[in-house]
């Protein structure tokens, strides 16, 4: 992996995290994933939401004797281009590479995600059924816990930076 992009954090800057808690999404172009906090303190965003990141590389850092902002707020998000007058639902990366391919509009993909995501197979039924919206079926339930052992990703993950991979 030579890069990725920090899709949003997840917690306030200058607020007060846990050791494990959640703190911001890892995008590739085939996943996203959260990135724990490996300590406890009080958290400074070093990258904005939407910054490109490359293993290694210092995002935030921990304070374990900080004390929080009284106005912890979050980094903003780069700001929507102007094109995009009304918000596209959120589609996985593997969708979202389909949608850019396909020269699809989001929003008129049928989502059937998690939370309303748009999965990279309700692209290819969409595009199956000639451009047209499906009726969107029942997503499965979630699974109640993961079926891979996490720790050992998490264990990576040092003073809040990415791993470092070899190319």
């Amino acid at each position: 992996m030579a890069e990725g992009r920090l899709a949003q954090w997840l917690v306030a800057n200058g607020s007060t995290v846990k050791m494990n808690q959640p703190l911001f999404e890892f995008e590739t172009d085939k996943i996203t994933t959260p990135v724990n906090a490996p300590s406890g303190g009080v958290v400074t965003f070093s990258v904005e939401a939407g910054s490109v990141i490359v293993p290694g590389q210092e995002v935030a850092s921990i304070d374990p004797a900080g004390t929080p902002s009284a106005a912890a707020t979050p980094v903003p998000s780069p700001p929507a281009s102007p094109t995009a007058a009304k918000e596209a639902p959120v589609a996985s990366p593997a969708a979202a590479s389909a949608i850019r391919n396909q020269n699809l509009d989001a929003s008129t993909v049928a989502a059937t995600g998690p939370g309303g995501r748009i999965t990279k197979d309700d692209v290819l039924a969409h595009l199956a059924n000639n451009g047209k919206t499906a009726p969107a079926p029942v997503a499965p339930p979630a699974p109640a816990k993961p079926s891979t052992d996490l720790t050992k990703v998490t264990a990576q993950v040092v003073d809040v930076k990415l791993p470092r991979t070899s190319s």
